[in-house]
């Protein structure tokens, strides 16, 4: 019996007849606490009209770079205790995450000549750039 005839989908699953019981399950709820999905709400939005604004102020490798960075940052908020959500564990794997994706955002939108100075202060190498932009020592 599938999803079309209202049993279930196998075990565990509800089927499409459900649906209505479920709906009016999630009624009663946002109306004894209608705060959080606001919240939810007001949140969503404003994170899409800021992406929106940055798509408009530089260009789409910094507005998919900041939002891949949302992934990682995502990951660490729910690794903290938060109520009515369940806690998942913490892994390093996120603040390296983040670490690879900050630089990688300072890279990109850094000039070469900076870098090329600050490796070169680095490896104590003082390359001094010539007028026709080739390095000379």
């Amino acid at each position: 019996v599938g999803y079309g005839s209202g049993g279930g989908g196998g075990p565990g699953v509800p089927g499409l007849g459900a649906l209505p019981t479920y709906f009016g399950q999630g009624l009663d709820c946002l109306a004894r606490c209608p705060a959080p999905p606001f919240i939810y709400l007001f949140c969503n939005v404003l994170f899409n009209l800021q992406v929106v604004n940055l798509l408009k102020k530089s260009n789409l490798v910094i507005t998919s770079l900041a939002i891949a960075f949302v992934v990682p940052l995502s990951f660490i908020a729910f690794s903290l205790p938060v109520p009515m959500l369940e806690r998942t564990p913490f892994y390093t794997d996120a603040i390296k995450g983040l670490a690879l994706l900050t630089v990688g955002i300072i890279l990109y939108n850094t000039k070469v000549e900076t870098i090329e100075r600050l490796v070169a202060r680095v490896t104590g190498n003082p390359q001094k750039t010539q007028p026709g932009g080739e390095m000379g020592m």
